[in-house]
């Protein structure tokens, strides 16, 4: 965890920001979600879905989508389960013209262990970038 934490921390400093907030609106769906934001350096995360309740998360995974740019993983760990759900895991990454996907798949805790539960669906978004 500690290479992670310093690989994100020296991948953010490469291109030039100390820190960066990222807000996904995503395009109507059927999974409920309406927003997705994280920021880079600090690596929280928040899905807040059409009821406008936010559910805190973390980015888990950051890694480069050539020749687009960077894809980001989130992972919400729900306090009681959601929906069946246990935790859930959105994907946002870039495509041309600098447009972006969301997709998102559920999950059931059994014994400590993740196991897929069902597809969220993939979905377009509109992203902005914030530098701080």
């Amino acid at each position: 965890m500690k290479h992670f934490l310093l690989s994100v921390i020296l991948y953010s400093i490469s291109y030039g920001a100390f820190s960066s907030s990222t807000i996904c609106e995503v395009e109507k769906t059927q999974i409920g979600v309406k927003s997705l934001t994280w920021n880079s350096v600090t690596l929280s995360a928040r899905v807040t879905d059409e009821l406008n309740t936010i559910h805190e998360g973390k980015v888990s995974l950051i890694t480069e989508h050539r020749p687009y740019g960077v894809k980001t993983n989130i992972f919400i760990d729900y306090i009681e389960p959601y929906y069946g759900a246990d935790a859930a895991e959105y994907v946002v990454f870039p495509t041309r013209n600098g447009q972006f996907r969301v997709i998102g798949s559920r999950y059931i805790v059994n014994n400590g262990k993740l196991y897929l539960s069902s597809s969220l669906g993939n979905y377009s978004a509109k992203c902005i970038e914030e530098k701080i």
